[in-house]
């Protein structure tokens, strides 16, 4: 991430201050992490790396809003490692339970709002505008390779992915068993 001029920020999305320009972002630690498995990530540890045509709208709609669980990957990913510590209950994503809503499941209300807590107090965000498409591509890309992202699972050899699919899928079947009532 040297070189270039990159937005610093807490992940809050009530104090959140993004441009609505195209580019890549990075998710930090600020606190230390232990997870079910025993493993623990200090702070600072990256966790999560992507890209967008629009940062502000794909961070505020998506990635650090409640109920924006279902429709992302890093959500559903820190959710499903935070289920327990959290007290997360995966429902389906929409009103049908039909394979994308279980799929792209969310977690009851009361959930979102801790799991958005939790990435408020713990995590930080870091922005840079990037216009070209196709070197934004390749900035995701080499930032995945070079800081190992734990939640991201594609793009290079993550030792956990087997794990985190793992709690993945028991949130599956957990929304795939909720009953709406």
């Amino acid at each position: 991430m040297e070189g270039a001029i990159w937005d610093r920020q807490p992940a809050n999305i009530n104090t959140l201050r993004l441009p609505c320009d195209p580019g890549v972002y990075v998710f930090l630690l600020c606190n230390e992490l232990k997870i079910l498995n025993g493993k623990t990530f200090p702070a600072g540890q990256v966790l999560y790396v992507g890209k967008s045509k629009s940062l502000c709208g794909r961070m505020l709609r998506q990635h650090l809003s409640e109920g924006g669980t279902g429709s992302s990957t890093f959500r559903r990913s820190l959710g499903a490692l935070l289920k327990s510590s959290e007290m997360l209950k995966a429902i389906p994503r929409g009103c049908e339970k039909n394979r994308v809503n279980i799929t792209h499941y969310r977690f009851e209300s009361e959930g979102e709002a801790r799991l958005s807590a939790w990435i408020a107090e713990n995590l930080e965000v870091r922005t840079l505008v990037v216009r070209d498409d196709v070197e934004r591509g390749k900035r995701e890309s080499g930032l995945i390779k070079d800081c190992e992202p734990l939640l991201n699972l594609q793009g290079w050899e993550n030792p956990l992915r087997g794990y985190i699919e793992s709690l993945r899928r028991e949130c599956r079947r957990e929304a795939e068993r909720w009953e709406n009532g």
